[in-house]
């Protein structure tokens, strides 16, 4: 049983609320007198060429930038765009108050095809620029239809969605499974996939680059200076060998770095620096934000927006920002057992609840973007939004190894990157983070395998990927984990990521007894993250160390101790300590036969040693003690439709109707990289889900179970 909201569809501490009406319309205030302030002379500074203004009244839709680039269960690459016209085809920019509405037009497409999106938006300034609209099914012949009371409609060009390969959104299929104020649409990663690059700009071993590729002679140079004269979306190639690299390698924006495959070719790091490989331009501001001032926001702060208003603001169409808030102290929580948080969020952390998003249109007192806002926002924690500055856009690693053989920090930073990959990349060797991510937006981590530390498995070393300030709407997917300390970390403010179908196996600590988690909710405030589908080989958990988290789901993985011999010390599968409330655990596998034997431990006392127990909530610490627990954590928290190895069965949370559950929440249908495996792969309605194998795995026991 879960505790339900103080009010429909809405529960409230300290002055946060976050409430969903499925989607939710934000008005924008318009310039005085519906200028048209922004750049190119659009009203919205949307790049549209302008059409002439006119007076009133509106009476007619005109669709100035029609639907492309769709995938099935992406959003489109490219939004409509709809203005309001007077009879003279002349804009009215003084309207600021009709609602268009979009819907698929009758007959087109794929028969039960579902719009997902904003389907409802307020013009500002007479225009309406769609955000997060994206269709389910593939199919030809797609058309959508604009409308608006008392206005003749307006109707796409036909067009076609594209299978999908990459992330998805949320199944239509599960409504009142997951209570609509606990989660969102998730769409993460790259839309429409990873792009596949096929011009090669440099083989770095040719003229003029001549990198030798033997292990021995330093190609950091070759490298480097191949990717600094790199053309937009073209490709630098490392053909099979060893590349020794001793600085820094930078990528810069629409570059990819490719190599023959992690078996032929890899970076064997020999140099001094704190990282082997970067995402970070020069104009990054470390999160500190230190020569960029925000800009309060006036309205429109709502969970599902995908507009906001301030009294003004110098930003631009296709700048990233951060949206953030002050913590509230109750539900956000900026510090734990271990001291404040300071480092994650702004003004020492105390702004540690965010998110980012891409403007799509802007004028002097507005913008509409994406993402849709995960939560609301409450005008007395002073939401704000500030630039980000330096970002690097749809740059890509790319099929070679990296062996840490320096003890180099961390063997990769992604510092404000939008929309950049790393795919089927080996990363050897984690003296501290093997990808550390910050202020990152639709960036993706596909079928890659990160192993190994550098010889420290203690606190703050070997972690695998750490996503750490306002990562927003990632994707990491189909990756394998091994002997690692915190294979998968979140912290400071990630948001509407998707963390799914990977496989983490044999994760190690330097006290062999003490189990560690596959997953971990590390310091505040991520919130409304997916984990679907993982095969975890350990605990997953939400500790107290540095803060808060909440509404982040659990959905259909399968969590055990894959490694049992020696542990006797936090052999806890589902562990949440105080500070992590209204979370969603749903539909999962729990347990190892014959090893767990309790169901749950809540704010009482349990064996600190040995105690095997598949739920223990609520502590705030980890020694047995329950001083200073917290029953609302499991008060709060949803436990529906998981199997368990203690009670040998199902157990539904009374509350919620709905037993029947979508293969996923985030795929509207089996993607094809799952190949012939089960899909889904896990839950309670699979058979065989306790030795069910999902794609990582299978390539991991194909390299011999390293």
């Amino acid at each position: 049983m879960f505790v339900k909201a103080p009010s429909v569809g809405t529960f409230v501490f300290r002055g946060l609320a976050m409430c969903f009406t499925t989607w939710i319309l934000s008005l924008v205030v318009a310039c005085d007198g519906g200028g048209t302030s922004g750049t190119g002379g659009s009203p919205l500074g949307s790049g549209v060429p302008p059409t002439p203004v006119g007076q009133g009244p509106a009476v007619q839709l005109a669709l100035t930038v029609q639907p492309a680039n769709a995938v099935a269960g992406n959003v489109f690459g490219t939004q409509p765009r709809v203005e309001l016209r007077n009879a003279s085809g002349q804009l009215v920019a003084s309207d600021s108050s009709t609602v268009v509405n979009v819907a698929i037009t009758s007959g087109t497409g794929a028969a039960g095809a579902v719009l997902s999106g904003v389907a409802n938006v307020t013009a500002n300034s007479g225009a309406v620029q769609f955000a997060g609209l994206g269709l389910d099914l593939a199919a030809a012949g797609y058309s959508l239809t604009f409308s608006a009371t008392g206005l003749s409609s307006a109707v796409s060009a036909v067009f076609t969605v594209a299978a999908a390969s990459g992330g998805g959104t949320f199944n239509p299929a599960a409504p009142g499974l997951i209570p609509a104020d606990r989660r969102i649409t998730w769409s993460a990663g790259i839309p429409g996939g990873i792009p596949s690059r096929t011009t090669i700009f440099a083989n770095v071993k040719n003229a003029p680059y001549n990198a030798q590729g033997n292990g021995v002679a330093d190609d950091t140079s070759a490298i480097q200076s191949a990717i600094n004269a790199c053309p937009a979306n073209q490709v630098v190639y490392m053909p099979a060998g060893t590349y020794k690299i001793t600085s820094t390698i930078h990528i810069k924006s629409n570059v990819t770095l490719r190599g023959a495959g992690p078996t032929a070719t890899s970076l064997k790091w020999l140099g001094s620096a704190s990282m082997i490989l970067e995402i970070r331009d020069n104009a990054y501001e470390d999160g500190v934000f230190y020569n960029t001032s925000p800009y309060n926001l006036t309205g429109g702060y709502t969970k599902g927006s995908t507009s906001i208003t301030t009294a003004s603001n110098n930003w631009n169409v296709g700048d990233v920002l951060l949206i953030d808030q002050k913590s509230d102290g109750n539900l956000v929580v900026a510090g734990g057992t271990s001291g404040p948080a300071t480092w994650c969020g702004r003004e020492n952390g105390d702004r540690c609840m965010g998110q980012l998003v891409k403007i799509l249109t802007r004028s002097a007192t507005s913008i509409t973007f994406e993402p849709p806002l995960y939560a609301n926002y409450t005008a007395s924690l002073m939401p704000q939004g500030i630039l980000v500055k330096g970002i690097t856009s749809n740059a890509g690693f790319e099929d070679f190894a990296v062996t840490n053989d320096a003890d180099a920090r961390d063997s990769m930073w992604w510092f404000g990157g939008y929309r950049c990959w790393m795919k089927n990349i080996d990363m050897k060797g984690s003296r501290r983070r093997h990808l550390w991510m910050l202020h990152d937006l639709q960036c993706e981590i596909r079928g890659c395998t990160f192993h190994d530390g550098t010889g420290n498995y203690g606190p703050d070393r070997t972690y695998g990927i750490f996503l750490g300030n306002m990562i927003t709407a990632s994707m990491v997917e189909d990756n394998i984990f091994y002997n690692m300390h915190v294979p998968i970390a979140f912290e400071g403010g990630a948001a509407g990521n998707v963390v799914s179908y990977n496989y983490i196996t044999k994760v190690k600590y330097s006290d062999p007894e003490w189990a560690q988690p596959a997953i971990v909710e590390h310091g505040p405030h991520p919130m409304m993250n997916l984990i679907e589908g993982n095969c975890c080989g350990s605990k997953i958990i939400g500790d107290m160390y540095w803060g808060s988290a909440s509404h982040n789901t659990y959905f259909r993985n399968r969590v055990y101790q894959a490694t049992p011999t020696g542990l006797n010390y936090g052999t806890w599968l589902v562990d949440f300590y105080i500070w992590h409330k209204y979370e969603n655990i749903v539909g999962n596998v729990l347990g190892t036969p014959g090893y767990e034997t309790e169901y749950e431990e809540n704010c009482t006392p349990y064996a600190y040693y040995g105690g095997k127990i598949v739920y223990k909530l609520g502590y705030a610490n980890n020694s047995g003690s329950t001083a200073g627990s917290d029953p609302m954590i499991a008060a709060t928290m949803i436990r529906h439709g998981n199997y368990d190895t203690v009670t040998s069965g199902v157990t539904w949370d009374p509350s919620i109707a709905v037993q029947q559950m979508p293969p996923s929440l985030t795929y509207a249908q089996k993607p094809a990289w799952m190949g012939a495996n089960a899909w889904p792969a896990y839950g309670p309605d699979v058979a065989g889900s306790l030795t069910s194998k999902i794609p990582a795995q299978l390539r991991y026991e194909a390299m011999g179970s390293p």
